[in-house]
């Protein structure tokens, strides 16, 4: 009887500093800039869902695209902001060894790109990220007629597209062919603008 009770006794102890380490653990997410990259990791945390983020041309740059990340993205994600021309070697060759020096542990690998940034999701895509999302993207003809599987997720408005043809005439290629490869597509009423943080609160968990 004694014995029962102190195996209960010990498990309880064990669950309550689970609980209370869980509970006192920090709060927030660290900010670090690393050269042209932004870097923003929640912190107490042990392994990471890391996610690499292109903005696009303009205002768009990697200051603006996390001012419109959800807190609830910002706490399960590391983020990995980039400019839109930032090739995937060189952004690889900035943070692994950064990861190193942590100890970071990644858990999983995603990219989304906005506008022209999301060519380099295009570019880069590969059925191994748990996530790939293009938020109004630019593309091309090359670029849209890639295989894409169940981990893509692309929001656009083709009317936003109206003084640049090309991208236009290619998108509803590049929507057909992540649908027909399983994955989503959404063609909607927005504003260029507004899509990056209304992609991130509706298709991001």
């Amino acid at each position: 009887m004694n014995r029962g009770i102190k195996i209960v006794g010990v498990f309880t102890g064990v669950v309550v500093i689970g609980l209370l380490v869980f509970a006192f653990r920090p709060q927030g997410n660290d900010v670090i800039r690393l050269g042209d990259l932004i870097v923003s990791k929640p912190k107490g945390k042990f392994s990471y869902k890391v996610m690499i983020v292109w903005g696009g041309l303009d205002y768009a740059n990697p200051d603006w695209m996390l001012s419109q990340v959800p807190q609830n993205v910002l706490d399960g994600y590391l983020l990995i902001f980039a400019p839109h021309n930032k090739e995937m070697s060189s952004i690889q060759n900035t943070v692994l060894p950064y990861f190193n020096k942590d100890s970071i542990s990644v858990s999983s690998w995603s990219l989304v790109g906005f506008s022209a940034g999301a060519k380099q999701v295009q570019k880069n895509y590969s059925s191994d990220y748990k996530f790939a999302g293009l938020i109004d993207p630019s593309t091309n003809s090359k670029l849209a007629n890639k295989s894409y599987g169940n981990n893509t997720v692309m929001s656009y408005d083709l009317g936003n597209w109206n003084s640049y043809k090309g991208v236009k005439g290619s998108l509803p290629t590049l929507a057909q062919n992540i649908s027909s490869g399983g994955g989503f597509s959404e063609n909607i009423n927005q504003s260029h603008k507004d899509f990056v943080r209304d992609f991130f609160n509706r298709h991001i968990r």
